[in-house]
């Protein structure tokens, strides 16, 4: 079984710990119903119309490996020319500006300047340090991306890939704040979806012809099972312990 481990850096800092994505479901997505215009407490012979929240594919999208979140309150003023930030304590009372490592700045704008983030979002990038250092045993990358499908998040994380195999992440991240935001995000806000992957070098593109007999085959066991047939028929349990 392969390991990630996460490395805690100033560990008299009390930062939150990582945890499985899979607990890190918005309540929006908790509190979307399975089917629209269906009561899904009431079985019946047909094929409900289901939401996002009945697609497994979705789904292990939003649980896939780990989430780092934020280790303090930090307030933002994103309606100026400028970024204006505050942080508050870490769990021990001392403030975040006084470990050794900053964990909210300023990224140069050169740095960022024909980036294209998500529409509306303040053109000063900034950056995030999570605290954590990360490796993976050998033969295994780890991507590092904003929440996925977290769109109700007032910030963008920009997504990297690091072979933590042979170079432990201990960076800070970029990110960017959506322009006119200005208020809190909480501790314990998720800041990014950590992703291990087994590496392979070499990977070679070929062009073949659909299995026409595949995918009939396929679409006919759909059809036998009235209520998520991917899942029960195909999918396979992800798990990030």
């Amino acid at each position: 079984m392969p390991k990630i481990y996460f490395e805690e850096m100033f560990k008299e800092l009390g930062a939150p710990k990582p945890i499985s994505a899979m607990y890190c479901l918005p309540d929006w997505f908790k509190e979307m119903p399975r089917f629209f215009d269906i009561d899904d407490s009431v079985q019946s012979p047909k094929r409900w119309p289901g939401t996002i929240k009945d697609c497994p594919a979705v789904h292990d999208s939003m649980t896939l490996g780990y989430v780092l979140s934020t280790p303090a309150d930090i307030w933002f003023d994103a309606t100026g020319d400028e970024v204006i930030f505050d942080t508050g304590n870490f769990g021990n009372g001392s403030r975040i500006d006084q470990a050794d490592f900053p964990y909210v700045m300023n990224h140069d704008k050169r740095s960022t300047k024909e980036y294209q983030s998500i529409f509306n979002f303040h053109d000063q990038s900034m950056k995030w340090h999570p605290y954590w250092g990360i490796k993976t045993d050998d033969g295994y990358s780890t991507m590092f991306t904003h929440p996925i499908h977290r769109n109700d998040l007032p910030f963008q994380t920009v997504t990297a890939i690091v072979d933590t195999d042979k170079f432990a992440a201990r960076s800070p991240f970029a990110f960017f704040i959506k322009k006119g935001f200005k208020g809190l995000v909480q501790r314990g806000t998720p800041m990014m979806q950590v992703i291990p992957f087994r590496r392979e070098d070499n990977w070679q593109m070929e062009i073949v012809d659909p299995d026409g007999k595949d995918y009939h085959l396929k679409q006919q066991m759909l059809q036998s099972v009235f209520t998520q047939p991917y899942k029960k028929l195909f999918w396979q349990r992800k798990k990030f312990s």
